[in-house]
């Protein structure tokens, strides 16, 4: 993982996207300079059940946050609204919650955005297979074609 040396007036926005219970991070300075070089992952643990799992997972992610000095966090909105089961749909809606809910206690700004709107911003050419590109440490493009060379 790489993180920058932050400039006074940098806005750092972290996205989330939250898949199979696992929520995926890119970081971002605006306005559109990926800096994270490897996948970053944050999901509950499985050795709490319930309410402390949950609290758990938002004080972790929180942590994550803080040390990374985001200014925003965007958890990208799932694309999925039908033939959902109950289980998978009560699962990503705590995970998000929870950041929600955890993000404001702690005084950082939430948002939640269209996962189309989030790809764009780090150049994920197809949203709905964003959480297979942040999961293999991809992007869409690589950095030298973000800067005008050869990728």
């Amino acid at each position: 993982m790489r993180y920058c040396v932050r400039m006074p007036g940098d806005r750092l926005i972290l996205g989330v996207n939250i898949a199979g219970g696992v929520a995926y991070m890119a970081l971002v300075k605006e306005p559109d300079i990926e800096l994270l070089d490897s996948p970053t992952k944050i999901a509950p643990s499985d050795s709490h059940v319930d309410a402390v799992r949950l609290k758990d997972f938002g004080d972790r992610f929180v942590q994550q946050a803080r040390e990374l000095g985001v200014n925003v966090v965007a958890i990208a909105n799932t694309r999925k609204y039908k033939e959902w089961a109950y289980a998978h749909a009560f699962e990503r809606i705590s995970l998000e919650v929870t950041l929600m809910l955890m993000l404001k206690q702690a005084g950082i700004e939430c948002r939640s955005v269209s996962q189309e709107s989030a790809a764009k911003l780090i150049e994920i050419s197809k949203p709905k297979d964003a959480h297979k590109d942040l999961a293999n440490g991809r992007n869409g493009t690589s950095s030298a074609s973000r800067a005008g060379g050869a990728s």
